[in-house]
């Protein structure tokens, strides 16, 4: 990766994603820390290779830990989505002038769709504090875990222009009165809630401090319900998790911890549907 540094923390190489049109244009999206801030680029994948660099959305605040990253586009691939930390700095959360502590939303070619909610903005939604997952259910309606501080780690369902509470509230926390509430919430122990992907309105997060994948499922009334456990402490740490054409889970381990250098792996778990 041109130009990517690391942080000694969470900065890095921090999100992918192909392009909903990648059979004409090719184009892979990454964002990453880079030395002047996070930032979201775009290269087209041509004979294996990489190649036509260009920064979309650059100097987003960047600091050792908090560094955000996830990327999704919309089911309609009209719109990037794309995930922020607020880079140590509760502040930024409520801070409308940064893109840290944000969801933002953008066109693939970096540019601000004219229906945000803050005029000439990219913001979608703030009041975050570390979003590592995003995703869409069956209604389009947009979903994000996200890390807490000492308490409460989240799942939300995320609205155009909704604030969700950081610094000031943590999950259902502090002063929360005027945010908008957590669909799921998980004590710190149990959680560290990063990759989200969601499968026939059943919700999947992998963990890094719970050490485990859960699953939900998103009820009539948008709530998450009847929570299952899975992979409990069997491949430790769990960062991402995405779903492949055939339904299956691929999700990567994240041993940042453990002081030993390369032992983390790529796990492809086969899924059983039910009989249609």
């Amino acid at each position: 990766m041109p130009d990517a540094q690391g942080t000694n923390g969470e900065g890095g190489v921090l999100g992918i994603a192909v392009s909903p049109t990648f059979t004409t244009d090719k184009y892979v999206f990454i964002y990453h820390t880079a030395s002047r801030g996070n930032q979201l680029v775009r290269a087209r994948l041509v004979d294996g290779a990489l190649s036509g660099w260009t920064t979309l959305l650059g100097g987003v605040p960047r600091n050792r830990y908090h560094n955000g990253g996830r990327l999704r586009f919309s089911p309609d691939g009209r719109y990037l989505f794309v995930s922020t930390g607020d880079a140590q700095n509760g502040s930024y959360g409520q801070n409308l002038d940064t893109n840290a502590g944000k969801i933002l939303r953008i066109f693939p070619d970096g540019s601000i769709p004219p229906d945000n909610p803050f005029p000439g903005k990219a913001i979608w939604s703030y009041g975050h504090r570390n979003v590592q997952g995003l995703d869409f259910d069956s209604q389009g309606r947009l979903w994000a875990s996200e890390f807490g501080n000492n308490s409460l780690d989240e799942v939300n369902l995320i609205q155009r222009g909704g604030n969700y509470g950081w610094p000031g509230c943590e999950g259902t926390e502090g002063y929360c009165d005027d945010s908008l509430p957590p669909k799921r919430t998980w004590p710190t122990s149990a959680g560290g809630p990063s990759g989200l992907r969601i499968v026939n309105d059943y919700l999947f997060v992998a963990t890094t401090r719970g050490q485990r994948m859960y699953r939900l499922r998103i009820d009539g009334a948008a709530n998450l319900v009847d929570q299952q456990v899975y992979l409990q402490e069997a491949f430790g740490r769990l960062r991402t998790i995405e779903v492949d054409r055939d339904g299956d889970f691929w999700l990567t381990t994240t041993w940042d911890l453990d002081e030993e250098v390369g032992n983390d792996r790529v796990l492809h778990v086969d899924v059983e549907y039910p009989p249609a």
